[in-house]
């Protein structure tokens, strides 16, 4: 599974890409599956949980005001933000069929 951070705030374009990455079965414990049988397996979107949880562009201009540069401002978001996946992995209903603690063990963080 993967998701890529780009951030474009107030007109100021960040030439840089953040991609956040999960092994498998990282989609289907995101999104849920249902099974041949028709059992239907529930996920838990911790992408959207953070997402609803986090405000980017402000976080972003917190990092503006303590960074040299931009492309340090960005790097620091994006470290921010791999930092509150992991907390919102750590949320996971216990109740779910999947190992959320193996799946945050397995994201990893691409700046390009």
């Amino acid at each position: 599974m993967k998701y890529q951070l780009k951030l474009n705030l107030n007109n100021i374009k960040v030439d840089q890409s953040a991609i956040f990455t999960w092994d498998s079965p990282a989609a289907a414990a995101h999104e849920g599956i249902t099974l041949n049988d028709g059992q239907q397996l529930p996920g838990y979107q911790w992408i959207d949980v953070t997402h609803q949880q986090v405000n980017l562009p402000e976080v972003m201009g917190e990092q503006i005001s303590t960074s040299k540069t931009l492309q340090e401002a960005f790097n620091k978001t994006a470290r921010h933000l791999a930092q509150q996946y992991q907390e919102a992995l750590q949320q996971a209903p216990a109740d779910l069929p999947w190992d959320y603690g193996a799946i945050a063990a397995s994201q990893q963080l691409l700046i390009e």
